[in-house]
């Protein structure tokens, strides 16, 4: 049943029209919230309201009065209209929690054909207005934000005019500058300015994880963030953010700013006109909330260039249950796309026990990161960070060929097995300490790669420490160093000395994590080397498959069926170097 509120202020034309809040001025912070809801044609008020955007979270236990309607709502949209209040003025917003009959979920319902309308609310905003919390840090805190902003602000004219830098940068998206670099510049120092502490907690903020503030945020014409009473522009923010990125190897920032990094790269794709794929945009998106499992792809389609008539068929129906509608989703990619590079998100399952969807459908309610292999190559998330990146070609650019069994569940592809794995090490996790990093490191190099023994790597005559290396970062470090194989031993000798800090040493090593996180290392029974899914086991074989520019790791369930346990970097054998068409059978994953 509909509630009154929505009863009073109907949609005539739910596909057209959409509701706006109209939040009245307030005298003090104590006042009631009092707001009017309004029906109106969504192409006739453009720049004449703000989108808000925040986190959903906790009981609807606030109450504020809507049409002269006592409403409950959340804590942290509640914060958001206390603290946006004008004190002489109205203002207009659209706030999905109070526009929307959020208890009308079904296909025809009105929530369904709201969230189709996301795209041109938030575009036809004035402005987004973020609100991710309260104040935490002091004002003097907030102030040496704003001062850090301005600092680096007027440094990155002098590092990118720079000839030596500038030139690095331009080429790879990437130089670390030195402490002594730093302080030409007139840049604090990452390690030793507490500046960045203000700047560490605002990219720690809940908000920068819910799913459906990417679109929010990078779809406006333009974000301002508030936190408290103080305000930020996203942009300036991340322009800050890029260099930081690209340049201070800010540790703290790297661990905590994985969501803000995404929120930049997007943000930058929509100026330039540029739509990611509803995939690319998904597995980008893996570490993210949603309230909903739903809304791991519902609250991405309003920035997919590949959703619509004639495209990807997405029915918002929250009654169909999220297994199917991540089925659906995974079969028609399959179909239309020609290659199988959706098999990539597989790796952030932390479980192959759930057995509510098939083996080869990726659990995008996983909030674990994704790793690293083909996000950041066809899948379209590469940016300035990631320039070069090795775009692998296992199967050599074929084509995919694949069938469906009648229910759609069952999936049919063509390849073989090249090899099984006999050895596996510790699982290397997300956002673990160095001395956890060190302790992974160091079983991966000595247990798996024997790298203490004088054996050559068979597949590619190679060192075995060399392709250690080469192996943890699959390949895509050598672009930053001069002298790779130098770096390589250099930053070997200090992994085996426990007093040396691996970070002062690291330096493009560093992202060496990025490839690594929730993997192992493995060797096959021929002595592959290989990086495989933390849920990979002995035994388990790895595969390659018509269409895949990447090996996979399957697992036999039956003497017909088999279990997709996700993809793999193997050393000597990304470029197509084992792929025999003429070797190629039916494996079916059920």
């Amino acid at each position: 049943m509909t509630p009154p509120l929505y009863q009073q202020v109907p949609l005539v034309n739910d596909q057209a029209d959409i509701r706006l809040l109209t939040l009245f001025p307030a005298k003090t912070e104590t006042d009631p919230v009092i707001c009017q809801l309004s029906a109106v044609t969504l192409a006739q008020v453009e720049n004449k309201y703000e989108a808000l955007s925040y986190q959903w979270f906790g009981p609807q236990s606030s109450q504020i009065l809507v049409n002269d309607i006592e409403i409950l709502v959340g804590t942290s949209l509640f914060d958001a209209l206390v603290a946006l209040r004008l004190g002489d003025r109205p203002r207009t917003l659209w706030a999905d929690a109070l526009c929307i009959d959020q208890q009308s979920s079904a296909y025809e319902g009105e929530k369904c054909h709201q969230i189709r309308l996301m795209r041109s609310i938030y575009q036809n905003a004035a402005r987004t207005v973020a609100w991710v919390g309260k104040a935490k840090t002091s004002d003097a805190g907030t102030h040496s934000l704003h001062e850090l902003m301005d600092i680096i602000a007027e440094a990155v004219d002098k590092v990118e005019s720079d000839e030596k830098i500038g030139e690095q940068l331009a080429l790879n998206g990437v130089y670390h500058l030195s402490k002594e670099e730093m302080k030409t510049f007139g840049i604090p120092d990452p390690d030793d300015d507490d500046r960045y502490s203000a700047l560490a907690d605002l990219l720690d903020r809940p908000w920068w994880k819910r799913v459906w503030v990417i679109q929010e945020a990078t779809l406006a014409k333009k974000t301002i963030i508030h936190c408290g009473p103080h305000k930020f522009y996203m942009t300036d923010l991340f322009e800050m953010l890029a260099f930081a990125w690209s340049a201070l190897n800010a540790k703290q920032l790297m661990d905590i700013g994985t969501h803000s990094r995404h929120f930049a790269a997007q943000a930058e794709k929509q100026k330039r006109g540029h739509r990611d794929t509803l995939l690319s945009l998904a597995i980008m998106a893996s570490p993210s909330e949603a309230t909903l499992p739903h809304d791991k792809l519902y609250g991405l389609c309003g920035l997919a260039r590949d959703v619509g008539p004639g495209k990807l068929n997405i029915t918002f129906d929250y009654s169909t249950p999220f297994g199917d509608v991540y089925t659906d989703f995974a079969r028609s990619v399959l179909l239309t796309s020609g290659n199988l590079d959706i098999f990539c998100a597989l790796s952030a399952r932390v479980t192959t026990a759930d057995r509510s969807i098939p083996s080869w459908v990726p659990d995008w309610r996983s909030e674990a990161f994704a790793p690293f292999t083909l996000i950041y190559q066809r899948t379209g998330q590469r940016d300035s960070y990631d320039r070069g990146m090795i775009l692998f070609l296992a199967t050599s650019a074929s084509t995919s060929k694949l069938r469906f069994d009648s229910s759609g569940k069952s999936l049919c592809l063509e390849g073989f097995t090249l090899d099984d794995i006999v050895c596996l090490g510790e699982p290397s996790k997300d956002g673990e300490s160095e001395a956890e990093g060190r302790h992974v490191l160091l079983n991966w190099r000595n247990k798996i790669a024997r790298c203490t023994t004088r054996w050559r790597y068979k597949p590619t005559d190679q060192r075995m420490v060399d392709v250690f290396y080469h192996t943890i970062t699959m390949g895509n470090v050598e672009r930053y160093l001069d002298n790779p194989l130098q770096e390589y031993r250099r930053f070997d000798r200090a992994l085996r000395k426990k007093s040396k800090s691996l970070r002062d040493v690291m330096g493009s090593f560093f992202y060496a994590g990025r490839f690594m996180a929730n993997r192992r290392m493995a060797r096959t029974r021929d002595g592959y080397l290989c990086l495989v899914p933390q849920t990979a086991a002995v035994g388990d074989e790895i595969a390659l498959f018509t269409g895949g520019a990447l090996p996979l790791v399957v697992r036999k369930t039956t003497s017909d069926s088999w279990q997709m346990i996700g993809d793999t970097y193997v050393h000597g054998i990304m470029m197509g170097e084992a792929y025999d068409e003429a070797k190629c059978k039916p494996f079916w994953f059920n």
